[in-house]
């Protein structure tokens, strides 16, 4: 799930499992829903969870040039 903190514009989908390369393709399917709705990503908020810390997911926050940001 992801959800703009400023409009409350929220993406969410079903995922088969917590693995790097799901997440990362989600984080992706999500941020191109958000700018379809003309919401600019900024930062992203996530937990400590290995899927977000992993390489793949990092490698997409800085390609997409958002900071990336632990809870």
């Amino acid at each position: 799930m992801a959800i703009d903190d400023c409009s409350r514009f929220t993406y969410a989908e079903v995922l088969p499992d917590q693995l790097r390369y799901t997440a990362t393709r989600s984080w992706l399917r999500a941020v191109r829903a958000f700018q379809r709705h003309g919401i600019r990503v900024q930062r992203v908020l996530t937990d400590n969870g290995g899927a977000y810390r992993s390489r793949p997911f990092q490698k997409a926050c800085r390609w997409l040039n958002g900071r990336r940001n632990h809870s």
